[in-house]
């Protein structure tokens, strides 16, 4: 297995259709991303998306993105996703240690994800790796919704 960080020279049609397969199963509703999205998704100082290649097909994908804030420096991981006839097979554990050997180079001090209550064998392999369940809640405000 290979894992790439997208840069612009990777983006193909082929990989935006492989890209949009893969973020359709993390999460049927989003809208197609575009390849002037992904290549301004790309080109991000502060984001990573991390390709998992298995005999050069995209088998998986992990975004990190990492802040500096007043508080500390911290990374977020998003979009974990593996391709379902790939999964259990270690891909996401390794797009996520690439992403936590982060740490050192970029003096960030936590790294928080979330995941969904449903994603039990993500739970598992987030614990194995050393993350921690945090006792917080999360909100969002959706753009475009007022009270």
């Amino acid at each position: 297995m290979e894992i790439k960080v997208l840069s612009p020279e990777l983006i193909t049609d082929s990989l935006l259709e492989k890209i949009n397969n893969l973020r359709c199963q993390l999460d049927p509703d989003l809208t197609p991303i575009n390849k002037e999205e992904l290549k301004k998704l790309s080109e991000q100082p502060h984001v990573r998306l991390f390709l998992a290649f298995r005999d050069k097909a995209l088998v998986g994908m992990l975004t990190s993105g990492f802040f500096h804030f007043p508080s500390r420096k911290k990374m977020f991981i998003e979009d974990v996703v593996v391709d379902e006839p790939f999964r259990r097979q270690g891909i996401g554990r390794e797009l996520s240690k690439v992403a936590i050997a982060l740490v050192e180079e970029l003096a960030v001090e936590t790294i928080d994800l979330t995941s969904t209550p449903d994603r039990l064998a993500a739970h598992s392999l987030y614990e194995s790796l050393g993350f921690e369940k945090r006792d917080t809640h999360v909100y969002r405000l959706k753009a475009g919704r007022k009270k």
